[in-house]
């Protein structure tokens, strides 16, 4: 595929999408490796302090790898948006910024979401961009502001981050103090999992439908810094961590 693009000229309209081919090669690669690493994790931490080491340096070896093809991936994806006319720079931009953001790169990941959310306004990947912003703001602590993305996304009800935006408006609502709202969003977050109204899967919503439930019958008043909730994005198929 490399050498397809070293010997295809700029205006060919095929160039953007044998780059985007190679992120995409690039990409599963990474996650390939991350996935090898982390699988690691725990026999590491059960492992006999003989066996740790050798299996620390396994782990670190895929994180090496991971790494790099994590660059690679990010370099691809980078080279496909400067094809501007390419018919599928939504989806370009939208891989782009979440391989960035499953690796903390939240920063350089919503310069790529703002470009979607304002070149492709129609495109399927928007409440995922405007979910970005939410998330960033909420972890920032300022719950106007993350509460204002969190109901933009909310304009999508059919997509798979719909439910869990409602369910982080509740926490906004926590953490500024108004909890019979939050009651009332957390019921309802639950009353639209058990009626089958989302477009997760029922890992995932059952994951949501859990938290949302711990989170009536535990309380809701937060603990000094905000509290998080579910602490994931369960469309997306990570594990769900206890609320904070």
């Amino acid at each position: 595929m490399r050498r397809l693009i070293q010997v295809t000229q700029d205006d060919d309209p095929q160039k953007p999408d044998f780059h985007f081919r190679l992120a995409e090669l690039y990409s599963e690669k990474q996650r390939f490796y991350f996935t090898s690493a982390r699988a690691l994790d725990q026999k590491i931490f059960d492992a006999p302090p003989a066996q740790k080491a050798t299996l620390q340096n396994q782990q670190k070896g895929f994180e090496t790898t991971q790494g790099k093809w994590l660059l690679e991936a990010v370099k691809a994806y980078i080279a496909a948006t400067k094809f501007k006319k390419y018919e599928r720079m939504d989806e370009v931009l939208f891989k782009l910024a979440y391989l960035l953001t499953s690796v903390k790169k939240e920063d350089q990941a919503r310069e790529f979401f703002l470009r979607l959310i304002k070149d492709y306004p129609n495109s399927k990947y928007i409440p995922d961009a405007y979910l970005s912003f939410a998330e960033f703001y909420f972890d920032k602590a300022d719950m106007d502001a993350a509460l204002k993305f969190y109901e933009k996304v909310e304009q999508f009800p059919k997509s798979s981050v719909y439910p869990y935006a409602v369910y982080k408006k509740g926490w906004c609502y926590v953490n500024l103090g108004d909890y019979k709202t939050a009651l009332e969003t957390f019921v309802s977050v639950v009353r639209m999992t058990q009626e089958g109204k989302t477009a997760i899967n029922a890992s995932q919503k059952q994951a949501l439908q859990k938290e949302a439930k711990k989170d009536i019958v535990q309380g809701l008043r937060p603990r000094g810094r905000p509290r998080q909730g579910l602490g994931v994005l369960p469309a997306h198929g990570r594990r769900p961590s206890r609320p904070r």
